[in-house]
């Protein structure tokens, strides 16, 4: 178990389009991102992006690639209060260099809110 923050913010694009888009500060008890929320006609209307990051840094400064997945229901929707988060962390890339051991997961988190 771990806390995680998800903050949503309205970002503008240079074209002066506006997104929306949700930081996650200590996904998987460990990561700050933001991901933007674009809107894809097929994907369901509660989807939630987490995105691609590549490399993104953990709480301990090594490098890890988190790579969302697209709308694959009933993830990475909200129902009611809970996310079922789907993703794939890795650190092929970056084990050797930061002296770490390899390390793969395709992971499947649920969050539910506290408050």
């Amino acid at each position: 178990m771990y806390e995680m923050d998800i903050l949503h913010s309205d970002t503008t694009l240079p074209d002066n389009t506006h997104i929306d888009s949700l930081h996650y500060i200590g996904f998987d008890g460990q990561f700050n991102f933001t991901a933007m929320q674009t809107s894809f006609s097929n994907w369901p209307v509660n989807n939630v992006r987490i995105g691609v990051h590549n490399p993104v840094i953990d709480s301990n400064n090594n490098r890890f690639r988190i790579f969302g997945y697209g709308p694959i229901v009933p993830y990475n929707n909200f129902k009611n209060d809970t996310i079922i988060f789907y993703f794939e962390k890795q650190n092929i890339l970056y084990y050797l260099h930061d002296l770490v051991p390899y390390y793969y997961c395709n992971c499947k988190h649920v969050a539910v809110k506290q408050h």
